[in-house]
């Protein structure tokens, strides 16, 4: 084909079928899906062509598709080619924007993938209600944890049902932007059941390549922390929701008063996997909402991965103990004279001790006061102080 010989990028419109290809290099072939308001004429032109470039399996294919319905035809595009499609999806930002990228990484008759995929697999369920980074993260989850028989999840949604379609790509292109970061390899298939008059959109997918980390943004999540007693359920899911968004690069800002809040904003940064989480921490005025005055507003951010952290010759920093008696302003003073003197300091409190550990917050936070404003930024982690502890 041209895009075979030629080492420049050659664009073709097929203005009469009303289908538009782009060869973008050698072995590679850019399939734009008609959108919102395209004719059924212009969606079968866009899947016969797809459709033998499958069957000819020459080139490498990739998508680029702009809203749900041009989402749902290319995807249901690749679940009705006449081969089997392995193929990855991540997200494409573009400015303010920000949309799904397709690319297909191999092809093989039907008969070999349904001989060789693993059996036994998480089924997941997937509407137009489905959260994105909740289907992202269940994925996830059920990979890692899957035994090694049956490492591959199966998700699904209903043909007809565009919305629930978009959900899911959209959740599995979020896939790499979490911990373990990697990217998913898909084969996407339709089932009829029996029963159901309603086809099924499956995708079926495992672990792939690797994938580099989302780099830093300015966007801001403002996560809520629990008080004392949290429901175990809101605990876990404001958890969950502080790490996905460090992972994928953005700030977290957390509100926190009183040792419960503060302590669950703790452990949260904690539990990230793969990377530390930085933060600062400062007394913020807030003058919203029902409880008005001063509040310790975390920053956080990703910092340096856990690696890198334990590398660190920690014998060159002092050690200071915090717990519930110590004076705050004493500890912020003995802080800020460390920082000045080794460039680094190193706090410890007891984990189940939630008095010490606010205690240990309250004077970082107190810094500023006792400075020209200088923050300090801080990484918080677990250790053990001996078998118990």
């Amino acid at each position: 084909s041209l895009a075979m010989l030629a080492p420049w990028q050659h664009h073709f419109a097929g203005k009469a079928l009303g289908c538009r290809m782009e060869f973008i290099k050698q072995f590679s072939v850019r399939f734009h899906p008609p959108g919102k308001g395209s004719s059924a004429e212009k969606v079968a032109a866009f899947k016969n062509y797809l459709h033998r470039t499958v069957e000819k399996d020459k080139e490498t294919i990739e998508m680029s598709p702009w809203g749900a319905e041009a989402v749902g035809h290319a995807l249901k595009a690749l679940a009705t080619a006449p081969k089997s499609v392995s193929f990855e999806v991540e997200r494409v930002s573009k400015e303010e924007s920000a949309n799904v990228h397709f690319k297909s990484l191999g092809v093989a008759p039907w008969e070999e993938y349904l001989e060789s995929r693993l059996m036994n697999t998480r089924l997941l369920a997937v509407t137009n209600e489905s959260q994105v980074l909740k289907l992202a993260r269940d994925v996830t989850n059920a990979l890692q944890n899957a035994p090694d028989n049956a490492k591959a999840v199966r998700a699904f949604a209903l043909w007809d049902d565009e919305a629930a379609i978009d959900v899911l790509v959209a959740g599995l292109a979020a896939v790499p932007s979490l911990y373990p970061f990697k990217k998913l390899s898909c084969v996407a298939n339709v089932i009829h059941p029996v029963d159901d008059p309603r086809g099924r959109l499956f995708v079926y997918a495992t672990f792939g390549a690797a994938a580099a980390p989302q780099p830093l943004t300015e966007k801001v999540f403002q996560a809520y922390p629990p008080g004392a007693d949290p429901d175990p359920a809101k605990l876990k899911k404001f958890i969950a929701a502080v790490e996905d968004r460090i992972h994928q690069g953005d700030r977290v800002h957390m509100d926190g008063n009183g040792p419960d809040r503060i302590m669950n904003v703790v452990r949260a940064l904690c539990y990230i996997k793969g990377f530390t989480a930085e933060f600062r921490v400062e007394w913020w005025k807030n003058t919203t909402g029902n409880k008005q005055g001063k509040v310790l507003r975390f920053k956080a951010r990703r910092g340096q991965s856990w690696d890198e952290f334990n590398a660190i010759d920690f014998t060159e920093t002092s050690l200071l103990k915090a717990t519930s008696k110590t004076p705050v302003d004493k500890l912020s003073y003995a802080a800020l004279a460390e920082v000045k003197r080794h460039q680094a300091v190193a706090v410890h409190c007891f984990s189940d001790d939630k008095e010490a550990v606010a205690v240990a917050i309250k004077a970082l936070a107190a810094v500023p006061r006792v400075t020209d404003g200088s923050k300090l930024y801080c990484v918080p982690s677990f250790g053990c102080a001996g078998p118990d502890r």
